[in-house]
């Protein structure tokens, strides 16, 4: 019996914030067209931050996936001869 009641009263919480963050996107709305209602006027536009309506896509690797190899041209797995190349910057020329 007590599953129900919880299960309502969580659900009148969710709507709760749904309702709160809907007053909020209205609130940031009329406050951007407030302020580009201003900008507009000497040339500069005010957009809402994170938004619209769709998700841009990201690019490159997703976390927690490893790198993907790729042969880079030009490179070979043969030893270098003689001596190694020294590190950092070289020194002033006189």
């Amino acid at each position: 019996m007590k599953r129900p009641a919880k299960t309502a009263a969580l659900a009148k919480t969710i709507q709760a914030v749904l309702a709160e963050r809907r007053a909020v996107e209205t609130l940031e709305k009329g406050i951007v067209d407030a302020v580009n209602s201003v900008l507009s006027k000497i040339g500069y536009k005010a957009v809402a931050v994170g938004g619209g309506p769709g998700k841009r896509r990201r690019r490159g690797r997703p976390p927690g996936r490893k790198a993907k190899r790729t042969r880079v041209a030009g490179r070979r797995k043969v030893a270098r001869r003689g001596r190694p190349r020294k590190r950092g910057r070289p020194p002033k020329a006189k």
